[in-house]
């Protein structure tokens, strides 16, 4: 479905921060558009150093937090972390269990089972715990709603300390209400004083141990920022602040070409083993390095992931990369064979609110495979497979702006065993009898308009091609990271005349334009839309010519509008400009 395009306005201030700073308008304008409105901001963003972190100490609960854990150490209490089985969640536990070792402690990590124990911590786990004689239990990525489960651990004498970044929940009189631990360390609590709240949890452990006793220097604190970078990208949380800082910190350390890390090392070179020279960013992290490690905790179990990362062993390491890498070739699959069957199995029109049932998908790619149908056919879906418990289904759902996911299902929250979510996506377990009832019901109290599902694409601003240039690819470099709440700019050029176009690539998916703007050629490549853009053409140009340009795979002389990014492509040594169309109408 083509989307709808909308062009920021152009704030006022622009030329005169591109003068202070001594950058170009479109660099200026770029940041205005991402928040970045004084001089002071602006320098802070250009200049995203570790230096410019806040005073750790400043974090809630966490001098209590330090004074219990360091006695734990000292006495030689056994310390266990209790964390997830997410990136972010295995980084984080990482990062602990590493920096405690590091004082002599006895620490280890407990990953709970995705498949049998579910996120956060459990009563099961806490008894296993307290009868091996662990003594104090930190958790990290979950524990600020473990109410009941913390009373547990505090029955049965361990000490208590909470790590966590995600919202403590509300008492039904007013406020909020914290687990009974001896400290909650959370920068999302209303009284926190630290300035920065959107810490993932491998980016709030880094921040702890840094208050540690040597854990704010030398090695071991570039090996945390790596590993704070992977989670902070993979986690998506916004790359504003503080998370900037830490994955611009943490890229500088991975791209060193020494990482501290054997395991991190040793999973990127497993990936990137046909690059061996190429600078990685945030995308890759996110999109390459991070779901092998999601992987294991999908399809097996996170803790080879956590072994990865603890281990000092290359030829282990070797092994286990290639092993999660394995995993997540399956986990593809798996996920490819779900949507696939899903979008088969829709009815023409599809529904506002999509509910695909897959008895035979694996529960672990359900998220990621509503979020695939949901960018296919803009607008919300819910995912369901079969559950380990007999006669009952999990569902994982993801939406569009447009829709509060959590909100819609919450009217139907009488057909759930369990139930959880935000805005933009939610999971459940329920009945499996009750499918159809389900979706018959957030159809029929769906207000969504046509208009409400249709994308919406902003553009920083318009940029005519000749003012595309290598220079200017080179100067937004600038504002990376990107990623969610920092996206990689986008431009617009209208009318470009002249346009051939090419089908590319071994499997003939990707497109390929040729042009000129004034004396210049320029060449840009566009991913996955080859479909629309044949739909487009034969709207324009005829039926007839669209499948003649897909059998010969080439067309000339059409006139376009493009939305376009530009980034500097690197290759055996040399950098090119590399512009990629993110959207397009064919105009004649």
């Amino acid at each position: 479905m083509p989307a709808k395009w909308y062009l920021k306005p152009d704030r006022p201030g622009t030329a005169a921060m591109a003068r202070s700073l001594g950058v170009s308008e479109v660099l200026a304008r770029a940041m205005i558009n991402r928040g970045v409105t004084t001089k002071s901001a602006a320098a802070a963003y250009l200049n995203p150093s570790a230096e410019r972190l806040s005073d750790a100490s400043l974090l809630p609960d966490v001098g209590i937090a330090l004074s219990v854990t360091l006695d734990a150490v000292k006495s030689g209490v056994r310390i266990a972390v209790y964390g997830d089985y997410d990136c972010d969640g295995v980084t984080s536990s990482v990062i602990l269990v590493k920096a405690l070792r590091r004082l002599g402690a006895d620490a280890d990590y407990y990953i709970p089972s995705r498949e049998t124990e579910g996120f956060g911590l459990n009563r099961a786990a806490v008894a296993r715990l307290s009868d091996s004689g662990v003594g104090l239990l930190i958790t990290v990525d979950n524990g600020i709603a473990a109410i009941d489960e913390i009373r547990l651990a505090k029955s049965l004498g361990m000490g208590v300390v909470v790590l966590d970044h995600h919202e403590p929940g509300f008492a039904d009189e007013g406020g909020v209400v914290l687990p009974d631990a001896d400290a909650v360390v959370d920068p999302k609590r209303p009284d926190s004083e630290y300035p920065f709240r959107s810490l993932c949890a491998a980016g709030l452990a880094l921040r702890f141990v840094s208050l540690l006793p040597g854990g704010g220097s030398g090695d071991m604190a570039r090996e945390f920022f790596a590993l704070a970078a992977l989670a902070t990208v993979c986690d998506v949380v916004e790359l504003t602040g503080e998370n900037r800082i830490i994955v611009r910190a943490g890229l500088d350390v991975i791209n060193s070409g020494d990482i501290p890390n054997i395991g991190l090392s040793a999973l990127i070179a497993a990936r990137f083993r046909n690059l061996p020279d190429a600078a990685l960013g945030a995308y890759e992290l996110g999109f390459v390095v991070g779901p092998c490690v999601n992987a294991a905790g999908r399809l097996e179990t996170a803790e080879l992931a956590a072994r990865l990362f603890m281990t000092d062993d290359p030829e282990e390491a070797g092994a286990l990369s290639e092993r999660l890498a394995g995993l997540n070739e399956e986990r593809k699959s798996k996920t490819e064979t779900c949507v696939a069957r899903a979008l088969a199995s829709l009815p023409d029109p599809p529904d506002k609110i999509i509910v695909a049932l897959d008895p035979e998908a694996h529960e672990s790619v359900a998220g990621i495979a509503a979020g695939r149908i949901r960018e296919a056919l803009g607008r919300p879906a819910l995912v369901l497979t079969r559950s380990a418990e007999d006669g009952f289904v999990k569902g994982s759902a993801r939406s569009v702006p447009a829709y509060n996911i959590f909100e819609g299902l919450s009217r139907c929250r009488d057909m759930f065993e369990r139930f959880g979510g935000h805005a933009m996506a939610a999971g459940l377990t329920m009945a499996e009898t009750r499918v159809d009832e389900l979706r018959e019901r957030l159809n029929a109290e769906c207000a969504l308009s046509d208009d409400d599902l249709i994308p919406r694409i902003s553009a920083d601003m318009s940029l005519p091609f000749a003012r595309a240039t290598f220079a200017l690819a080179v100067e937004l470099r600038r504002m990376e990271p990107f990623g969610k709440g920092n996206e990689r700019p986008v431009f617009g050029a209208k009318g470009v005349r002249g346009v051939d176009a090419e089908i590319i690539g071994g499997k003939r998916t990707t497109l390929r334009f040729s042009f000129r703007d004034g004396a210049r050629p320029f060449r840009a490549v566009c991913f996955g839309m080859l479909e629309r853009f044949v739909s487009d053409l034969g709207a324009v140009r005829g039926a007839d010519f669209a499948g003649a340009f897909g059998e010969t795979g080439r067309c000339q002389g059409l006139t376009m509008d493009f939305l376009y990014c530009l980034s500097v492509h690197e290759y055996n040594g040399n950098e090119y400009l590399d512009i990629k169309i993110t959207d397009f109408r064919v105009i004649a």
